[in-house]
């Protein structure tokens, strides 16, 4: 029964019988979804096969998840694969079993302190994906907070990230952020050991002094930011980067 009226990103009447989430379940969001009426079924399955597992089967999300043993909406383990190398999860954070055909392939560099980094690159046109996927869990989250979610100045964004039209390369900020130890949160013991709890994503919401809407994705160590009303981030990457430790990149920067 459609409770609150026709779909944020198509505009149907519904139906809207499927359980959708604005944070995919595979990312470790299990109890965040969203009322039934804003996102139509066949949004929802949309979203699901053609953007959202694309990308998170890619780096750096199939690593990061496979690294952190997040298991998928069928209760899998994570992992991921391509031509060079295939990772495992252990079921352990931060320890993965590494496959290779040809050590000489393998994309590690070396750290001063002997251990290595994995270099996994992402796909072709990787960033027109990400900007959709983002652009969706954006909508589906501020639509959770305000009213006039259905905006016209949320027009190109919606249209971007369901049926992926844009006049223009919609721009996305990126970064790293520096210390993976920040995550953990708390640790206590029980009787099987000790339990630790840690920090897989997070995400913010902010109106710019210009009128632009940034939303803001963290997950585990890896930062993005797409506007929600502008193709344009505006003055919002400078910014951030004034204030904090780590810089964000723009995807449109030569």
């Amino acid at each position: 029964m459609n409770t609150l009226g026709s779909c944020i990103f198509c505009s149907a009447v519904g139906p809207f019988e499927r359980d959708e989430h604005p944070i995919p379940e595979s990312l470790g969001n299990d109890d965040l979804v969203l009322p039934r009426g804003l996102v139509c079924d066949i949004c929802n399955q949309y979203f699901g096969v053609k953007i959202e597992n694309p990308v998170l089967s890619s780096p750096p999300f199939s690593v990061e998840r496979t690294a952190a043993a997040i298991r998928t909406k069928k209760g899998r383990f994570s992992s991921h694969k391509d031509s060079q190398v295939r990772l495992f999860s252990t079921g352990c954070w931060g320890r993965v079993i590494l496959a290779t055909d040809s050590e000489s392939s393998l994309p590690i560099i070396s750290s001063p302190d002997g251990s290595g980094i994995l270099i996994v690159a992402p796909p072709v046109k990787y960033d027109e994906l990400l900007g959709r996927f983002l652009l969706k869990m954006g909508i589906e989250l501020l639509s959770t907070t305000v009213t006039e979610v259905r905006s016209p100045r949320f027009d190109n964004a919606r249209q971007y990230a369901r049926f992926g039209r844009s006049k223009q390369k919609w721009e996305i900020a990126y970064g790293l952020y520096p210390d993976r130890r920040d995550l953990l949160i708390s640790t206590r013991e029980d009787d099987l050991g000790p339990l630790e709890t840690r920090q897989i994503y997070r995400f913010g919401m902010g109106e710019m002094a210009d009128g632009r809407i940034i939303f803001s994705f963290m997950f585990i160590t890896h930062v993005f930011a797409i506007c929600l009303s502008d193709e344009r981030l505006g003055s919002y990457t400078e910014e951030f980067n004034r204030m904090n430790g780590f810089s964000l990149v723009s995807n449109l920067k030569e």
